[in-house]
């Protein structure tokens, strides 16, 4: 059987620490997900954690904080130019997920409903492909020595790509 969220080598950033927190990120979404709703497809045969519900998404908001934080100090190393978009973009995800909180702290929900499931994934991946892949390219185009006259062009592709979604 398969993992509710599938890691895909394409949203490496090649920034060994922020990926191993990605993965990290997606490895506590699927332990989330089956110790929600045990009988979730998973890998392997290992037994869904015996763990409360609210207590995993909890750990999940606390590792996803840390792990903005991570991330926005060392996008203001690099000096990154999208820092305050990007720095924004977390602030809306956090009030979303905390609100995602309360709600299921206020219903008393046993097992999430597919519908939120399937938002959490969202929420996760298309940060995680979308704005920090911008900074994985922002990132690599440092490394190399290609920024400086290429950052007009790397601004270019990423509003051309914003465009076609």
């Amino acid at each position: 059987m398969s993992e509710f969220v599938h890691w895909l080598d394409s949203w490496l950033l090649e920034i060994p620490e922020l990926d191993k927190e990605h993965r990290e990120l997606v490895d506590l979404l699927n332990r989330l997900v089956h110790c929600q709703c045990p009988n979730a497809p998973r890998q392997g045969d290992s037994p869904a954690p015996d763990r409360d519900g609210i207590a995993m998404l909890q750990e999940l908001g606390l590792h996803v904080k840390r792990h903005f934080k991570h991330e926005e100090a060392f996008m203001r190393e690099a000096g990154y130019p999208r820092y305050e978009d990007h720095r924004y973009e977390h602030m809306t995800l956090l009030a979303e997920f905390s609100e995602l909180l309360r709600e299921v702290k206020s219903t008393g929900l046993q097992c999430l409903d597919q519908r939120t499931l399937a938002s959490l994934k969202s929420w996760l991946i298309s940060h995680i492909a979308g704005a920090d892949r911008r900074f994985g390219e922002y990132h690599r185009g440092l490394r190399s020595g290609a920024m400086g006259h290429g950052q007009d062009r790397f601004d270019r592709y990423w509003t051309r790509r914003a465009g076609e979604h």
